[in-house]
Parts: structure tokens; C-alpha cells; sequence
């Protein structure tokens, strides 16, 4: 979840407020923020770039993978 919040609040920041106050521009302005679903995913699909989707694809389905194999591995 760290990383996730870090890739999320990306950017040069000298303080913890400074991040803070960032992300809470963010929801203000609603700059970076998408809220409509799937619409980011068909943008991919729409005009390809193999590297986009391969970070933002394949990489969100990998990252997601170790939370599938613990239930799995639990019996739940």
C-alpha cells in the first residue's frame, strides 16, 4: 500500500505537508483524478502503445497477483 500512495503522490516534495497538501489539491481540482470506470484502460486499447500497457496492464496484474495466491494458499 506504501507503494501504491507513492506512485499516487508522485512528485518533489521537501516535506510530508507539502504531500499532503498536494494530494488535497488533487481532490479539490480533481486534477489526476479520473473517476469515470475503465475509461483510462479503453484509452489503451484505443490508440496502443505497447510500453503504456504494458506498465499499466500487465504491471497492475502482476502487482495484484500475491493478494489471489494468499487466499488461495488459506483455503479462503
Amino acid at each position: 500500500m506504501a507503494g501504491l500512495m507513492t506512485l499516487a503522490l508522485e512528485g518533489e516534495y521537501g516535506t510530508v505537508c507539502e504531500m499532503a497538501a498536494d494530494a488535497a489539491e488533487r481532490i479539490v481540482t480533481g486534477r489526476g483524478i479520473s473517476l469515470t470506470p475503465f475509461c483510462t484502460i479503453g484509452s489503451f486499447f484505443r490508440a496502443p502503445a505497447f510500453d503504456v500497457f504494458m506498465v499499466n496492464i500487465v504491471g497492475n496484474i502482476v502487482m495484484f497477483i500475491p493478494w489471489g495466491l494468499d487466499c488461495r494458499c488459506c483455503g479462503r
